[in-house]
């Protein structure tokens, strides 16, 4: 799969606010911690959508800690996360957004209940799926 042909418009141009990210060298354990960010709402009430990309910290567990946190099925290509203070945490319109830690692209915001009731929210595990990323990377990058 070409990138630049087939899937962008043009190269990715990066800057002071556009920059590469390595992806995980690990997967993810326990009372890892993280950052994640997204787009998303800024107030309970859904009412505010955010004019700049929202932060949080959060504490990442596994699937299997996951699992026994949440009320759904939670496969082992996921991970959860919780905000430390418990009041906060990604949105539903977060989907799509980033879980960073140490520097690494470990997740993509997938799932979650609320934004501030103290749920672990999902995320989709890139170490899952570094097997049909990498073979893409590379035809790219030695081209």
């Amino acid at each position: 799969m070409k990138l630049t042909k087939e899937l962008l418009k043009s190269e990715i141009q990066f800057n002071s606010v556009q920059k590469k990210i390595n992806l995980p060298t690990r997967d993810v354990f326990d009372d890892n911690l993280g950052v994640l960010a997204g787009w998303g709402i800024s107030h309970v009430d859904y009412t505010m959508i955010s004019d700049r990309l929202l932060k949080i910290p959060a504490t990442l567990f596994n699937f299997v800690s996951c699992a026994a946190e949440i009320p759904f099925i939670v496969y082992e290509n996921q991970f959860c996360s919780v905000h430390s203070s418990n009041t906060t945490g990604p949105c539903p319109v977060d989907s799509g957004g980033s879980v960073v830690s140490n520097g690494e692209l470990y997740g993509i915001i997938s799932m979650t209940e609320h934004c501030v009731n103290g749920s672990p929210a999902v995320h989709t595990k890139v170490y899952s799926y570094l097997n049909f990323i990498r073979p893409i990377l590379k035809q790219n990058l030695n081209d």
